[in-house]
């Protein structure tokens, strides 16, 4: 059901695209984007992508397989990492919930780019530091720095920081004598070589890499607006709420309870709110600004959003079970109710009114249910997130075109051409790669101003 609309331009079209030229093309070194060479970002992503186009064919199916996969395992780091955490199975549990319900995740999972990869190996290069200092295991040790040089090489050196942070805050909390010996200089070295390695080979080949990816890549990334990307400080602040509703309303009464009524964290709580903090403040200091690249600060704002419900007063943690009830009947009412509603987004009734009203329904069930506590709020989010999920690629579905899906253009331009595969389409002043995704016919396009 996740792969039935198309993919989406631009990002989604254009790492499928990538992904397909390498993959039938045979050269991971060099990723090529309508045959141009392409290195905007290392090559993780593409390997994964194009694993999913051998086994399922090059299709939506093949390229986003993966993207589920990883959730999953996000969901049960999120859990290993509370759990170790806290040594509270009830708690790690609704933090696993929390962070399965908010919407950016759920997003991340559909959509194809680096984002859902990269905090994957993140999360798990947080649980293997854990088990490292929890432990006193080398082989953990050597785990952590395998996963950052797979964040690395995912996306760039973005990819060391929320786990860096983590690791030098927890360490400070376990001041232990940790005799790695020689260890500890072997670990971080194999980490190194990891992160390199493919930038090692583009240089060696061609020394003008280097230059393109510390300046082009690195600097201008940060400090200007090269790929047009330019946000606020502010623009987090603004969307980060806003894409994790209603499960946002714990963290809010968490921060409430930090800043206003002046509750002090425990020291865990502390390590991560800081990594949390100094993580989103350089996100927001960075002139380029998507809302899918701080889905790695999500598993903080999770992991305290369960320790604050364990921790408040069954008074306080009915409010906020109401308010994510009344949040979740409102939304389900008003999708119903879009279903007659002309407008040109088409809403399709019968699985809007199915999965809408069974979610309306267990919602009511989980609400009066006086045995469920500490998962009443997070499950009522899960089971909104839930329905809103199956009901979604019904959605897409209808409405390809106004989600930036090429694909209906691609049909009627394969029957246009009677299926010919040497027919060459022109497109004037847009970047469509997943023409060529769908088409197999060569591009040319026609650049006017448009960026």
């Amino acid at each position: 059901m996740m792969a039935t609309w198309g993919v989406t331009e631009t990002s989604e079209a254009r790492y499928a695209q990538i992904s397909r030229e390498m993959f039938t093309s045979g050269d991971h070194l060099h990723p090529t984007l309508l045959g141009i060479q392409h290195y905007h970002k290392p090559p993780v992503t593409y390997y994964i992508t194009s694993l999913g186009y051998s086994i399922f064919g090059v299709n939506e199916t093949g390229g986003r397989f993966f993207l589920a996969v990883a959730l999953l395992i996000q969901l049960l780091l999120v859990y290993k990492i509370t759990a170790k955490l806290y040594n509270n199975e009830k708690m790690a549990l609704a933090a696993a919930l929390i962070y399965f319900s908010y919407p950016l995740a759920q997003a991340a999972a559909k959509n194809l780019t680096t984002d859902l990869y990269l905090t994957t190996f993140i999360f798990a290069g947080i649980y293997t530091f854990i088990q490292y200092r929890q432990k006193q295991q080398v082989g953990f040790l050597y785990l952590f720095y395998i996963f950052c040089g797979l964040a690395f090489l995912t996306k760039g050196p973005v990819g060391l920081m929320p786990q860096g942070l983590f690791a030098i805050f927890y360490s400070r909390l376990q001041r232990k004598d940790k005799k790695t010996g020689v260890h500890a200089f072997i670990a971080p070295f194999i980490g190194i070589i990891i992160c390199a390695s493919w930038f090692l080979l583009l240089v060696v080949n061609n020394p003008a890499f280097l230059d393109y990816f510390i300046k082009y890549q690195l600097v201008d990334r940060v400090a200007s607006d090269t790929f047009s990307r330019s946000k606020p400080f502010w623009y987090y602040l603004l969307m980060m709420p806003l894409l994790t509703l209603p499960a946002f309303i714990y963290f809010a009464d968490y921060l409430r309870s930090l800043f206003v009524a002046k509750r002090q964290p425990d020291p865990v709580a502390r390590g991560i709110f800081f990594s949390f903090l100094i993580s989103l403040l350089v996100f927001s200091l960075s002139s380029s600004k998507l809302v899918f690249y701080v889905l790695p600060l999500y598993l903080f704002m999770a992991i305290l959003s369960a320790k604050h419900l364990a921790g408040i007063t069954d008074k306080n943690r009915t409010i906020l079970e109401k308010t994510a009830f009344i949040f979740s009947c409102i939304l389900f009412c008003a999708m119903m109710a879009a279903c007659f509603v002309s407008i040109e987004f088409i809403i399709p009734l019968i699985p809007v009114w199915l999965f809408c009203g069974a979610g309306l329904i267990v919602s009511f069930i989980v609400f009066f249910n006086k045995n469920i506590t500490l998962l009443k709020g997070p499950l009522l989010n899960a089971i909104f997130i839930v329905a809103i999920t199956l009901v979604m690629p019904f959605i897409m579905k209808q409405n390809e075109a106004a989600i930036n899906s090429v694909k209906p253009l691609a049909t009627f331009l394969q029957n246009q051409s009677g299926g010919k595969p040497g027919t060459t389409v022109m497109v004037y002043n847009q970047l469509l790669p997943s023409l060529n995704f769908y088409t197999s016919k060569k591009i040319i396009t026609i650049y006017n101003g448009n960026y």
